[in-house]
């Protein structure tokens, strides 16, 4: 009796035993798919560029940089205009390194004064509330 009892206690425990191990294979099965849709090159694409999107102080910076090469370039046209003398070309060159330069230092101060001027002008153009 006591060999029938240990052996129905030992079935029961090799059951369960053979479970833990089919549901532990399972999980590493679904673990190793995830794995491999992670790498997949597709997918390290995608989450290498979203993770740049989610970033705003890239998109910032390039704004930034946008805004400085612009700001170069709009004030060697103003200054200087078109011309075909070679020393007026190497000038205005510099004129725009060094706006541009300016600029992309202190884009911080420049984007509150552009902000600030802004409301200024809304403010300005803002139709006026009649009370009834």
């Amino acid at each position: 009796m006591k060999e029938s009892a240990f052996r129905t206690e030992l079935k029961a425990t090799i059951l369960a035993k053979e479970k833990l191990r089919e549901q532990a294979r399972l999980d590493l099965v679904s673990y190793a798919k995830e794995s491999l849709e992670k790498v997949n090159p597709i997918q390290l694409l995608k989450s290498a560029v979203a993770g740049h999107y989610k970033n705003h102080s890239i998109t910032g910076d390039l704004l930034g940089l946008a805004m400085s090469l612009s700001a170069g370039y709009f004030s060697k046209k103003v200054l200087l205009g078109s011309s075909h003398s070679h020393l007026r070309k190497v000038l205005g060159n510099a004129l725009m390194l060094a706006v541009t330069g300016i600029s992309s230092a202190n884009m911080d101060n420049i984007r509150e004064t552009g902000n600030s001027y802004f409301q200024k002008m809304k403010g300005l153009f803002k139709k006026p509330e009649h009370k009834v």
